[in-house]
């Protein structure tokens, strides 16, 4: 939408700004350097583990661990185990460094944007949405209440398909 504005007519961003919020940045920048001392594909796993952590919110979190630590530890080492045979230390490193280091402009996007975000996000938190809303010439905003954090863009399908067949059947609708 920045650089080809005539290709898109409406952008629908779920979970996402104009900036990494700082504090997701300095998540993942221990995350790549734990992974970075991989020797084995413990590092990596370590990471993704870690990385867990900040996509789901600490309510959900508490609520499903509160009582077992051991379902937390086995859940933990599940996702970085299972990311390990997806992904090597290289690629991981690479994905996270560009997430970090992208930058849209808003003012320059000219396209009607609605922008979902969830109040339990930690990655991309409400006010870093707000403060895109704030600086974009069309925007929408939809925030969402959703126990799963940055996750809820997976989770919280039923919550999600009204909003997009509602934005894509008015796009149909002024397009014809």
């Amino acid at each position: 939408a920045e650089i080809a504005p005539e290709r898109v007519g409406h952008i629908v961003s779920i979970g996402a700004a104009h900036r990494p919020h700082s504090l997701a940045t300095a998540w993942r920048w221990i995350q790549r350097h734990v992974a970075a001392f991989d020797a084995d594909g413990h590092g990596l796993a370590l990471a993704r583990a870690l990385a867990m952590t900040t996509y789901r919110s600490d309510r959900e979190l508490d609520a499903r661990f509160a009582d077992d630590p051991n379902a937390l530890e086995s859940w933990l080492e599940h996702h970085g185990n299972a990311f390990t045979e997806r992904f090597t230390p290289g690629e991981f490193i690479a994905l996270s460094s560009a997430i970090d280091r992208h930058r849209v402009h808003p003012e320059s996007i000219t396209v009607p944007t609605t922008l979902i975000g969830f109040d339990s996000d930690l990655l991309v938190p409400p006010w870093l949405i707000d403060e895109l809303v704030e600086r974009l010439p069309k925007a929408r905003r939809v925030e969402l209440s959703s126990p799963y954090g940055h996750d809820a863009f997976l989770k919280e399908v039923e919550a999600l398909s009204p909003i997009l067949e509602r934005t894509l059947q008015h796009d149909c609708e002024v397009a014809a």
